[in-house]
Parts: structure tokens; sequence; C-alpha cells
């Protein structure tokens, strides 16, 4: 009897301890919001050629451009190009960007033309702004095999 009367007792301690969650180990989830009013002419506006290509070993590439900005200008302020290929697909990130502060002009508009093995892609304006003298753009595509891009930053 004395030793049921234990083991009943060491039971329901057991149960509710194990019931009760344990404050010391919970945290709050992170998190970092950033809001700011949006100006519509920033708004990348992403595109999808209809030049698809075949590579020799089979992979789709598509083309596409992302604009931001209307096409204010003419004037050419910043250029640049390469191309990347990897034997497996990647997850990346591109991040062009036209800084004019040393001569004091203005970026106007931007496009960034890109193709990739993927259509899992997106772009967004992540610094500067138009009509400033820095604007950064980030093109990211998710599995991709490669990358080749030219971005055209044209100024006032």
């Amino acid at each position: 009897m004395f030793f049921a009367k234990h083991l009943t007792i060491v039971a329901i301690f057991v149960c509710l301890a194990v019931a009760t969650p344990l404050n010391q180990s919970e945290e709050s989830v992170q998190k970092d919001l950033k809001v700011t009013p949006a100006n519509s002419l920033e708004i990348p506006v992403l595109k999808e050629l209809k030049s698809v290509q075949t590579t020799k070993s089979g992979d789709t590439l598509y083309s596409y451009v992302c604009n931001v900005g209307q096409n204010l200008s003419s004037k050419l302020g910043c250029i640049g190009s390469d191309s990347y290929a990897w034997a497996s697909p990647q997850n990346v990130d591109l991040n062009v960007w036209c800084d004019k502060s040393n001569v004091g002009a203005r970026i106007s508009n931007a496009e960034v033309h890109f193709v990739v093995s993927t259509q899992n892609v997106a772009c967004v304006v992540s610094g500067g702004g138009l009509g400033s003298s820095f604007l950064e753009v980030k093109v990211s595509a998710y599995g991709t095999t490669s990358l080749q891009y030219k971005s055209y930053f044209y100024v006032y």
C-alpha cells in the first residue's frame, strides 16, 4: 500500500513537471520591421522576355529585365556586366549599384537585364532611390545554375 501511494505521488509530480512549460527557456520571436512610404516610381517592374534558350547540358535559360523608374534620361551614369556558372543549382542574390555622389549627378532610372536557368526570380530596390546620387538594385534567382547580367543606370 505504501508503495502504491508513493508511486501515485511520483506519477502526479512527473505529469505536472512535463505539462508545465519552463518559462526560462521560452523566448520571443525576434523581428525587424521597417516601414517607409512607397514611391510608385521606385517599385521595380520585372518582365520575362520572350527569348528562351537551351544550353548544351539541357538547362533552359530565361531572360528577364528589371526596370526601376521611367525612362527619363538616355545618359548612362553606370554600366556593368558579368557571367557566372555553377555545377549545381544555387540561390543567388546579386546587388548592383551606381554611386554618382562624387560628380553630383542624380539617378533617373535603371535597368538590369539578366539570364538565369530558373523562373523563380525577384528584384527590389535595396538602397538609395531615384532622384538621389545612389541607387542599388537587388536581383534574386533561386535554384539557378547560371547568371548573366548587364546593368544600366541612367542619370540627369
